[in-house]
């Protein structure tokens, strides 16, 4: 399920909304397929690159706390930093793609993924949980075959699971904008409620 097509209205902060929440899920998608690239290749730059991974979970939390609060932000970053550690965990493993350990990591992967489609669900039940979910089952998909195709030096394809990652992230970013839009609609309904410096969330 890539490039839904999604449409928000079109008022300027819903636009700007958007740009902000896929400016950071690319550059999350970019930092993640770097990790791949610097682990699978053994590179000296792994622990750098991981670690501006997690940086990028700060940012995605620190964009949802302007909604949601410290609390619920330090949770959603907490199930975040999970699903990073697992992937880069997987991507460690994955010359033995069917060994125990890394049909484990999937497991936990999927739980976790589960996790955080529920508790986003919790903080705005206009989220389509199911739908969520099944884009990140597919990320897992997409990016488990990534470093396969790395492994296995198939570099074309290995760019084509570039493009679709890169495209999904989109997808992400617009689920979640449909629901923030319904939850909070009165950002561009209610005039004397003023608008949100959502320039300064990006």
């Amino acid at each position: 399920m890539l490039h839904t097509g999604r449409r928000f209205g079109i008022t300027a902060e819903c636009c700007l909304l958007n740009a902000s929440l896929r400016a950071i899920l690319e550059r999350h998608t970019n930092w993640k397929t770097l990790a791949m690239l610097s682990i699978i290749d053994k590179a000296k730059d792994t622990a750098a690159v991981a670690a501006r991974l997690y940086k990028n979970v700060s940012d995605l939390a620190g964009f949802l706390e302007h909604f949601y609060g410290p609390e619920n932000a330090s949770r959603v970053a907490h199930l975040l930093k999970e699903h990073c550690r697992l992937t880069l965990d997987l991507f460690a493993e994955i010359d033995e793609v069917s060994s125990p350990k890394v049909k484990d990591i999937r497991y936990r992967w999927q739980e976790n993924a589960e996790s955080i489609c529920r508790f986003l669900h919790e903080l705005n039940p206009f989220l389509d949980c199911d739908e969520l979910l099944a884009v990140l089952s597919e990320h897992l998909s997409l990016i488990e075959a990534c470093a396969l195709y790395r492994i296995q030096e198939n570099y074309e394809k290995q760019t084509m699971m570039f493009d679709l990652l890169a495209i999904q992230a989109q997808d992400i970013a617009d689920i979640l904008t449909d629901a923030l839009k319904d939850q909070f609609i009165e950002f561009t309904l209610d005039p004397a409620a003023g608008s949100r410096d959502l320039a300064a969330l990006n």
